[in-house]
């Protein structure tokens, strides 16, 4: 094989790299298939020596290699040789020759050309050969030290920044302040520095050669290392350096305004001795935070006399009150995390306090001759304010904090019963007004077990109670976000469980709020306010448990100073007992729910003024809305439910008003009442006005009834009585009260019991008489029939065969002395009237809607004609799971009422949905909620439907019932606007006067 070459192989004698000949390059042709297609060699090693005029070769070598190299940036040069058959090569750097045979450089971050190469002769052709070296920035490292960290006060620091090479720019920083740089090396910080925490940064930035390093950082603490050590400069910045035990002392005093104390999350311990205090600060600006603090039941933080102080981000507590004494009277030891007393505008933000105890009470005991009772258990306080306003908290967790067990008998005298346990408080402020309180969670706490009796039988103490946020003597005050949850009080031994108070505002904490509060207590009150001029607003609580024998009432104002409070969008539930309780004066209810599965969902008791608006007050088996003692209520669309017992509970209740409301009950009481169904008048009811609304009885004995007592001068207007064996009851001392423009009906027996007898069933309104809707009346019963105040096409009959409406016209529907001298009875004209216009008595001047009222339900059994028609929206509802309740159907019919109202007074056209929505509520009446539901809907969707043109007929109208086969005709009354205007069912009236003339 013909192979030569002219550079002699480096390492290889003898051997030259091949350049030319026959059988070069080496290739699969030349190597007879020895190598597959596609490899060549073109420097293969040959003993043949080119002769003569040969083609010349270079080599070239990078770092020993001939390629192109890489490398990160080094003090140490770079390495290149070049040869070749004619021995005349040249080096060249980026196009400037550099050397011959060879060169040498520390090369800089970059990218750079090698080039070798020979020129042209009489024996040798020229040759060249070409790799690139490419240089990159080299790291560095930087390091920031120090001999010590954290520092004796007094003793000299020095800080270093250093980087390993001497091409970086290096940059020492204090606290945010350049100190010290240099290009490469180190830079250091030295000096005697005041006590505090200091923050050293050490960063740099690119060079040349080398790219930036990531920055390091540390913190230095200079001054306090020790409990016991002097706080005593103004604005002195102290930290923390190890964690500390310091037993029957305090740890740190502060001497000085203006001083902060930094635990930097070390610890501080004592021993649980009485009369001293993990930090304690009678000095103005005072910070401690990052602590954590144990072992101090007196606190262990104590501000006293230190104004605009604050506690951050720190852990207190963990500490147990000593007992009572055995020699003395002296108490059992409260437990106290942070004591805030005489100092305004404290702030305590991100700090838990947890695992306090009060001290147990010592038992009854005899030392010497002196007898001394058995002791209360002493308190836990997780915060206590004393006479500190404009405290502020924001993101504080008290938890696990529990009161001391109280005392017990011995026996020695047997004149006392077993003590109280402690009382367990997340916050307790006192004299503390404008304080606000953030994002607070007090949950997880328990009161204190009672004392027992061991030996006489006079009884053990009672549990202690539970406080998550208690207020006294401190008006202006704002908690929002609260949380308090799983708090217990302490155990009932035979004489009461501890009370759960999520949030209490006591005696002259008004003008206060509580917003966005969330409370689940076990057993007591989630929101308790007896001050006054309070809100309470979007808030939640609920009791999951009926713990022992504590009843539980979880919205609860009480006490003659809790007057002029508003409680907006609050929902409050319970197991047992009432969910909401008012015993004041001037009670405002927005928006609210109160719901009891045992107890009643509202209870007022010696309450006066109120109001309720848009509240939904529920209960399983108690009273949905009672009211005690109480008068000049006035509430106003809303619906008291109850699924076993009664709606509405009136007791000594005078002056109040219900109107546009839904009362809707069963109740399974025995005789003499029966089942009272929805509302009970039960004693000494008097002047009191229902109406605008539904009264459901749901199938018990009576919906409504007057009981004992003087049940006396109270109107029942324009409400709808349904659905009871007999509709109403009125007792032998329930007389002079006023029915008109109610609509009976569904009734299986009597529609009024009146065993009274001086009652009145009709009234002069605006002149007139206007008397009650009776199943059954038609025009066929009356000769005489002057227009109603009602409604449109409403007349009150005053003469004919069903006239005057008694026990004998009723066909015994009505017991005697029941007389209806203008009872009311639907009649229109043939022709179909346009769009009706307000009457003559309407006191806004037009624009109402005037709808038709029920007529005659099937199955009735009175005397009066019965209707010939079958009405198709009064069939009984079908067999499947019930979807629509009658809360939900009433307010859908209501929400109509007002869209059709709203839309007449626009001059839109609601002929149509008039009509429709009649249905609506002639369905409601029977008990088919959801076709109710469906016939309001699409009554608002009728609204502006085109009018008939001028003469033209609609179809058939009835006139009255027998007379021919007639239009289906809708079943429903709707109310009246109290006080004024009547929209529901009718359209305007006003009230001249109220008429309680028999005559009508």
């Amino acid at each position: 094989m013909n192979i030569t070459g002219t550079v002699a192989a480096p390492g290889f004698s003898g051997l030259y790299y091949g350049s030319s000949g026959s059988g070069y390059p080496y290739n699969t042709t030349n190597s007879q298939g020895k190598l597959s297609a596609g490899p060549s060699d073109t420097a293969p090693l040959t003993p043949n020596k080119c002769a003569g005029y040969c083609i010349d070769g270079v080599l070239l070598l990078l770092n020993g290699d001939s390629a192109n190299v890489s490398y990160a940036y080094s003090p140490s040069p770079i390495s290149v040789t070049a040869d070749s058959g004619a021995g005349t090569q040249a080096i060249y750097l980026n196009g400037t020759q550099a050397g011959t045979a060879s060169y040498s450089a520390v090369l800089a971050a970059g990218t750079y050309n090698f080039t070798a190469n020979t020129s042209a002769s009489a024996n040798y052709s020229s040759a060249s050969a070409t790799y690139f070296a490419t240089v990159s920035k080299a790291a560095s490292t930087l390091a920031l030290s120090a001999p010590n960290w954290t520092v004796l006060p007094g003793i000299a620091t020095n800080v270093t920044c250093s980087v390993g090479n001497g091409q970086t720019p290096i940059y020492l920083y204090r606290n945010g302040a350049l100190v010290a740089s240099s290009t490469g090396g180190s830079v250091s910080d030295a000096g005697t520095l005041p006590s505090g925490a200091y923050n050293y940064v050490c960063n740099s930035s690119d060079s040349q050669n080398y790219t930036a390093a990531a920055q390091v950082t540390n913190t230095l603490y200079a001054g306090v290392t020790h409990c016991g050590a002097s706080i005593d400069a103004a604005g002195g910045a102290y930290a923390l350096g190890s964690n500390q035990t310091y037993p029957g002392a305090t740890c740190f005093v502060v001497g000085a305004q203006n001083v902060t104390i930094d635990c930097a999350g070390y610890s501080i311990t004592g021993d649980n001795s009485i009369g001293f205090y993990g930090i304690y600060s009678g000095y103005y600006n005072t910070t401690v935070k990052n602590c954590v603090i144990s072992g101090y039941p007196d606190a262990s933080v104590l501000f006293n006399g230190s104004a605009s102080s604050s506690v951050q981000g720190s852990t207190l507590g963990a500490a147990s009150a000593a007992g009572g004494g055995y020699y003395t009277e002296d108490p059992p030891g409260n437990a106290t995390g942070i004591l805030v007393s005489n100092s305004s505008n404290v702030s305590i933000t991100d700090t838990v306090v947890a695992g306090l105890a009060g001290g147990t009470g010592s038992d009854e005991r005899q030392p010497e001759d002196t007898t001394f009772a058995p002791q209360t258990g002493g308190d836990a306080h997780g915060v206590l304010l004393v006479s500190s306003p404009g405290a502020h908290f924001r993101n504080v967790t008290l938890k696990g904090n529990i009161g001391g067990t109280g005392g017990s008998t011995t026996g020695i005298t047997c004149d006392w019963s077993g003590a109280n346990g402690g009382i367990a408080y997340g916050i307790y402020g006192t004299n503390s007004s404008g304080g606000t309180f953030s994002l607070v969670n007090a949950s997880g706490n328990n009161g204190g077990e009672p004392g027992q009796d061991d030996a006489c039988g006079n009884g053990p103490g009672a549990g202690g109670d539970v406080d998550g946020i208690y207020l006294e003597y401190s008006p202006g005050s704002a908690i929002t976000g609260a949380t308090a949850s799983s708090n217990i009080g302490g155990p009932d031994y035979g004489n009461g469980a501890g009370i759960d108070y999520g949030i209490a505002l006591w005696a002259n904490s008004s003008g206060s709020t509580i917003s966005g509060f969330t409370g689940y207590p076990d057993a007591g009150y989630g929101i308790y306010v007896g001050s006054s001029d309070n809100t309470i607003a979007n808030s939640t609580s609920s009791s999951d448990s009926y713990a022992i024998s504590v009843i539980v009432n979880n919205m609860d104002w009480l006490g003659s100073l809790a007057s002029n409070n508003v409680l907006s969008n609050v929902t409050a539930s319970s197991d047992s007992g009432n969910a909401i309780t008012v015993s004041a004066s001037n009670a405002t209810f927005i928006n609210s729910a109160g719901t009891s599965s045992s107890g009643s969902g509202f209870y007022a008791s010696g309450s006066e003024n109120g109001t309720a608006t848009g509240c939904r007050f529920s209960s399983g088996t108690n009273t949905g809305l009672s009211l005690s003692y109480s008068s000049n209520f006035v509430f106003t669309n809303v619906s008291a439910t109850s699924n076993s017992s009664v709606a509405a509970y009136f007791y000594g209740v005078s002056g109040t008003t219900i109107t546009g409301s839904l009362i809707s009950g069963k109740s399974t009481d025995a005789p003499p009442y029966g089942s009272p169904g929805a509302f009970l008048l039960y004693y000494n009811g008097q002047n009191n006005t229902i109406a605008n609304s539904t009264i459901n009885g749901n199938g018990g004995d009576y919906a409504l009834v007057g009981a004992t007592g003087s049940n006396t001068g109270n109107v029942f207007a324009n409400n709808t009585i349904m659905n009871a064996g007999s509709l109403v009851y009125l007792g032998t001392y329930s007389g002079n009260n006023t029915f008109y423009w109610n609509n009976f009906t569904n009734a299986s027996g009597l529609y009024v019991n009146d065993t009274n007898g001086s009652n009145y069933f009709n009234a002069t309104i605006s002149g007139k008489g206007e008397g009650n809707i009776w199943p059954g009346l038609s025009l066929s019963n009356f000769t005489a029939y002057p227009p109603s105040s009602y409604g449109q096409n409403w007349h009150a009959g005053t003469a004919g065969n069903a006239y005057p409406y008694n026990s004998t016209t009723s066909g015994r529907k009505v017991v005697p002395g029941v007389i209806d001298y203008a009872p009311l009875f639907y009649y229109a004209a043939p022709a179909p009237p346009p769009t009706p216009a307000p009457h003559s008595g309407s006191v806004t001047g037009g624009g109402e809607v005037y709808i038709p009222p029920p007529v005659q339900q099937p199955g009735n059994t009175s005397g009066a004609p019965a209707q010939n028609q079958t009405q198709s929206n009064v069939s009984s509802p079908p067999a499947q799971p019930q979807l629509h309740t009658l809360e939900t159907a009433f307010r859908a019919v209501r929400d109509a009422e007002a869209a059709l109202n709203a839309a007449a007074k626009e001059g839109k056209d609601i002929s149509q949905s008039v009509w429709t929505l009649s249905a609506a509520k002639d369905a409601l009446a029977i008990g088919d909620y959801a076709e109710a539901e469906r016939l309001a809907a699409l009554a608002v969707s009728q609204i502006g439907a085109k009018a008939l043109p001028p003469g033209t007929q609609e179809p058939s109208v009835p006139q009255s019932p027998g007379q021919g086969t007639q239009a289906a005709r809708p079943l429903a009354t709707l109310a009246m606007i109290a006080g004024a205007i009547i929209l529901i069912g009718a359209g305007v009236y006003s009230y001249m006067k109220w008429g309680r003339e028999k005559g009508g």
